[in-house]
């Protein structure tokens, strides 16, 4: 064993205790093992909002969606859809997991004693309900083979129009006249996206098509799912270099739910912001806390600092004694910060304690993500802080005298 740490691991400072006892370095380490888990809490919360809410985003509408030019979500605007197309979407890229046709049509839903004016989405067989049964608070997606009128509906405007699974809906499609369909409410869902839960309707493409009298061949626009999100733009981009090429280049456009809800994606990028700005004050808290206590252990320590250079110890030699020492304090520190962040990310992830106004903020709870890689570089951040940091105080040791000190 070295020198400084077989002397680093002797050291006392009170009765039979070590350092870590006396009541001034209890605050210490206190004081360092809430910045770390402050730390660690902000970094858990906010990269569970962006996973969360990121996942509504790309889960509740296609990911990428190839539509007519000027189109708007009224069935103002009909693709011809043919095997080639298909197969150009299809070929673009091997991320492409399901493509699926779509309708979007305005319809005014009345009850005996309310109504509501949405946006009624038909979808075709090929559409991914898994997101949407994942959060469904009661019933079932429609299966359109047995129920070609199912719809779904979301848990706030099912409670407006006080409807519940089974019901039927009388719904009015304006256009240039206006045409009635009973629809039959088959699910209930709640994502707690507002511009999704109070706006949309979901049901059967072919509804829509009697609807608006729209070939078999025909929609408003064309869904494309991806496996990876993080290739959502790049693939955007390949489609839309490959329809340019195409014969449909001329009125087909390509665009992608980041595009589409660039102010939410906006608002998950600055959440970023605010986690730098939590970990540099606590790193900064940390930083003070750290010259404080070894401040008081260099105190406490004259006698033997005095001692070691009479017997010719260096000043170097002694500044790693107690950079040794106070290594304790942050290794204890940082073991209490981890073990408590793994515990509330337990409890918070498994019960969902701490609740939140899902109107504001999309969640109806703390949402909390444990990623090791982002855990274990925080914690390196940490250790490579703290030791640049006891550089400043270890320097004091090189100032005191063993003449003066071996007196106290």
């Amino acid at each position: 064993m070295r020198f400084e740490l077989f002397v680093a691991n002797r050291m006392k400072s009170g009765r039979g205790g070590n350092t870590n006892r006396t009541p001034s370095l209890n605050i210490a380490v206190v004081g360092m093992t809430m910045a770390i888990f402050i730390m660690l809490l902000s970094l858990m919360i906010v990269q569970g909002f962006k996973n969360e809410i990121s996942n509504k985003l790309y889960s509740l509408d296609s990911h990428i969606k190839v539509t007519p030019f000027h189109y708007s979500p009224d069935a103002s605007g009909i693709i011809k859809v043919d095997s080639e197309l298909i197969n150009l979407i299809k070929n673009t890229d091997s991320q492409i997991t399901d493509v699926s046709l779509a309708i979007e049509k305005s319809v005014v839903l009345k009850t005996t004693d309310n109504f509501k004016g949405l946006y009624f989405k038909g979808v075709d067989s090929s559409y991914n309900w898994n997101y949407l049964n994942s959060v469904m608070d009661d019933g079932c997606a429609p299966d359109f083979s047995t129920t070609p009128n199912g719809v779904i509906l979301s848990k706030n405007n099912a409670d407006k129009l006080k409807l519940k699974i089974g019901d039927k809906i009388r719904a009015y499609f304006i256009g240039e006249s206006v045409k009635t369909r009973n629809l039959v409410l088959t699910g209930v869902y709640k994502s707690d996206l507002e511009v999704f839960d109070n706006n949309y309707i979901l049901g059967d493409i072919n509804l829509l098509r009697g609807v608006g009298g729209i070939q078999s061949n025909e929609c408003n626009y064309i869904g494309l799912n991806c496996k990876d999100y993080s290739k959502i733009e790049e693939i955007t981009l390949s489609l839309n270099n490959a329809i340019n090429n195409s014969r449909f280049g001329e009125y087909l456009l390509v665009t992608n739910t980041i595009i589409q809800n660039t102010g939410y994606f906006t608002w998950l990028e600055l959440l970023d912001m605010n986690v730098i700005v939590i970990i540099v004050i606590m790193l900064i808290v940390t930083s003070f806390t750290l010259i404080a206590g070894m401040l008081m252990i260099v105190l406490e320590k004259v006698n033997m600092i005095g001692v070691l250079k009479s017997m010719g110890s260096s000043n170097h030699s002694i500044s790693k004694i107690f950079i040794y020492a106070t290594n304790k304090l942050i290794l204890k520190s940082m073991l209490v910060a981890n073990v408590l962040a793994a515990l509330f990310f337990f409890v918070q992830n498994r019960f969902h304690l701490i609740t939140l106004d899902a109107e504001a903020y999309y969640m109806s709870y703390v949402p909390v993500s444990y990623e090791w890689i982002y855990i274990l570089l925080l914690n390196l951040g940490v250790v490579l802080v703290s030791y640049l940091t006891l550089l400043i105080p270890s320097r004091i040791v090189s100032s005191i005298s063993p003449s003066k000190s071996i007196k106290f």
